[in-house]
Parts: C-alpha cells; structure tokens; sequence
C-alpha cells in the first residue's frame, strides 16, 4: 500500500475523511486526480479562497458523526497557511499534512505541483516507518550516540540530543509537511568532511532571498560533475573545495559568514523519490535516499523566531553509507 492511503494506515476507513485545501485554481483533470489518490477514504477537494464556510460545515458535520477530518494542503501563499491554521483552531478533530511548497515569490506551475503528488502518490509511508525504528533502535544502543557518515571522507556527530522526525503515517492530531521521509540531527556536534554530489534545494525565508535562491537554484545541475567536499568542525564549514571550482561560485553568491554554520543532517529514505530535480524548488529532493547537510536558517513559516538568513539550502549526496553505534544503517 502506498500513497494516501498508506499516509492515512492509521485511521480507519469508516472514520476519516481525506480533505484537500488549496489556494491554487485546479482545473476538472486535477481535481479529479485529487479526488481518486486515496481509494480507502472519501475524499473533498476544497479551495480556500472559496470554500471557507462549507470548510466549517464539513467540520461540523465530522464533528457529529464522530469523524476525523485528515487535511492534506497545497499552499501557495503564506496567507493561506495562516488562514488554513485559524480555520482549524475551533476544531481539535483532525490531522494536518501540508505539502511543501516555496511560499515566497514562486508560482509553480500545476505540473510542477502535480509532480510532488504524485511522489506522494507512490511513497510507502509505512515502510518510512520501519526504516526509522531500525535506525532508532541503533541510536538507543549507546547514549550519547554515535553516527559516521562516509562519503569521499568521513564525517561524525556524537551527541546524545533527539533527533527530529519526518515519516511514516500521519497520526491523530499530529501536523506534518510532505512528502518527507527523514530524520534529522539538528544539534553542532558535527566534524569531518562531507561531499555533495546529488542535488541542492534553495528556499528563501524572505522576500529579498527570492533572488538569491534562484541563483543557487541554477547551479544544482553542475554539482553530479563537480562535487562539493565540506570540511567541518563543530558543526561550522572551515573550507569548500571542488575540482571544478563550483564550489566558488556558491560562496560568492553566499558571501556571509551566516552560511557557514550546518543547521542539518538529514538521513533520508523516500524510496519514491527516484530523481533530482534541479531547474525549481523541488521539496522532494531532500526525501530522496542518502544524506543531506543543510545551511540557513528555518524554512518553516510557522516557526516564531526571525533569521538573519534569507534562504535555507539543502545539500544532497547519494553516495553515501551510515553506521550508528557501529551498526550499518545504509
């Protein structure tokens, strides 16, 4: 079982209902395809911008037969995330899954959209989910835990903080964005080297990141020919080196000490995701199996603190193996 349904494996058929809440203007075609994703569940398709009033009818009328409202969301503007979240507040029977989208000055086509449907369309959520266990289960072995990263050199992260969680089904109550499918190592304890050789994801936090992410965007195809080795200590980048020298053209462009700090580790496993996307934002490069190392500040617009940075910049890498307390993980 994969997709929506997998996603929803934890509520009961006869007790659910999939709610899709959008901001974009679908045609029928997409609609429909929307209305078909999870084959288990009834499902509603309602635009925000429209719909807000039949929303809370639904969710009254959920409300008296006992039923759960499951959101999946496609938010293209901050407004409508917002919005959507005070919709809710009057109602705590429900789960909240958004999908993630670039919501500063990006207009993504419907098929761009459609494409990160249908990654979720194909993700086994429940196979993220006995992925994870097993790496849980590792870092359990010794605390504080030890994990080592190998790629062309070798980078470790000793520490004994949580890491933080981004798989499986979606459960009562719990407000997720996807497609997802990783844990990440948040904390600084982080030293070696790391090398690049799949991807970036640039997301700006600001309206004046807009420009910056795009130029950085537009380097994301180079880096399979050229990659990228990160030397770090304590979870700062001490030097870049590449052999083509794109290594260069990233630091120019990120000419600020703030993007010398690792702000993630991400250990992924979205088995769904088969490729790398490099001409726009694509969410479901950060899913894609391997390792990735990320710069910036927070790329949530729910999060309450202001960053100095303005954008958040995914570094991805496929060649990579995972021990944890010296247990192969990948």
């Amino acid at each position: 079982m994969t997709g929506y349904n997998s996603l929803l494996a934890q509520f009961s058929p006869h007790k659910a209902v999939l709610v899709f809440l959008t901001d974009f203007k679908l045609t029928e075609k997409h609609t429909n395809t929307l209305l078909s994703s999870a084959s288990r569940y009834s499902t509603v398709v309602f635009n925000i911008d429209f719909d807000y009033s039949k929303v809370l009818e639904l969710l009254c009328c959920l409300k008296k037969q006992k039923k759960t409202a499951v959101f999946v969301c496609y938010f293209l503007k901050h407004a409508s995330i917002i919005k959507g979240h005070s919709l809710l507040e009057t109602n705590n029977n429900y789960s909240f899954a958004r999908v993630e989208l670039p919501i500063i000055d990006f207009s993504p086509s419907l098929e761009q959209i459609f494409y990160i449907h249908h990654v979720i369309d194909r993700s086994d959520y429940q196979r993220q989910s006995i992925t994870a266990k097993r790496l849980f289960r590792y870092l359990q072995e010794s605390v504080p835990y030890s994990i080592t990263i190998k790629t062309t050199g070798e980078l470790t992260i000793n520490d004994r903080i949580p890491l933080f969680e981004l798989y499986g089904p979606l459960g009562k109550g719990e407000h997720r964005i996807l497609p997802g499918g990783e844990v990440a190592y948040t904390g600084s304890s982080i030293n070696g080297t790391f090398t690049i050789n799949g991807a970036l994801l640039a997301t700006p936090l600001h309206p004046r990141g807009h420009d910056l992410a795009q130029r950085i965007t537009t380097l994301s195809k180079h880096i399979p020919n050229d990659p990228i080795t990160l030397m770090i200590k304590n979870g700062i980048i001490h030097h870049w080196t590449s052999v083509g020298g794109l290594h260069r053209q990233i630091t120019t462009i990120l000419n600020s000490r703030l993007y010398y700090r690792i702000t993630e580790v991400g250990f992924s496993f979205n088995f769904a995701v088969k490729q790398f996307i490099h001409n726009w934002p694509a969410s479901s490069n950060e899913g894609h199996p391997g390792v990735h190392v990320a710069i910036g500040g927070d790329p949530d617009p729910d999060e309450k603190n202001v960053h100095k940075e303005l954008i958040h910049v995914d570094f991805m890498s496929t060649n990579t193996s995972v021990k944890i307390n010296n247990n192969i993980f990948s």
